[in-house]
């Protein structure tokens, strides 16, 4: 009868053993998984003074947040890539909001001749303009809320057009 209970108890510690192994193998693939397939891992930032929020990907260095709580750039591993987010103080020269997102948009679509435009989009309350100054890309969105007018702006060497093109959709729509 002892050797019965016995074996009971040992087969229920090896079964246990083999579950926690299965659990521990699964939830590394879990983990890992994205890792390995080179799938992009993005972190939250959230502006707590201006309540607007991005994914950015967590490849990027946070520089942390401006003096005054404004915003904050993320700066790509090599350095040659950044993510600037900030509430845009542009705001303030216009007398309605009407006209701010006119002239704002306006403004970023003509006034710096070192740009060459390639996209652009306005809506009631965002705005996106897309080119290339130099050698380099940048892909900006400003959006108007309750808070005020806020702005993303991405920039990226046209070399690593093929890598950071595909990151622009996640990041710009998750910009609230």
């Amino acid at each position: 009868m002892e050797t019965g209970i016995f074996l009971h108890f040992k087969s229920r510690i090896i079964i246990q053993k083999r579950m926690k192994n299965l659990l521990i193998t699964y939830l590394s693939i879990l983990i890992f998984t994205p890792y390995l397939f080179g799938q992009v891992v993005y972190k939250d930032y959230c502006n707590a003074r201006f309540g607007f929020c991005i994914s950015y990907p967590n490849t990027f260095k946070a520089q942390g947040e401006s003096y005054n709580g404004d915003g904050q750039e993320f700066i790509s591993a090599d350095g040659k890539s950044s993510l600037l987010v900030y509430r845009d103080v542009r705001e303030a020269f216009f007398e309605s909001e009407a006209e701010c997102k006119s002239q704002s948009y306006l403004s970023d679509i003509t006034s710096d001749e070192s740009k060459q435009i390639t996209f652009k989009k306005k809506g009631e309350n965002f705005y996106v303009v897309s080119g290339y100054q130099g050698a380099m890309i940048f892909y900006q969105k400003t959006i108007f809320t309750d808070q005020g007018m806020m702005t993303a702006v991405f920039t990226y060497p046209t070399a690593q057009k093929a890598k950071y093109d595909a990151y622009c959709a996640k990041l710009f729509e998750s910009f609230k």
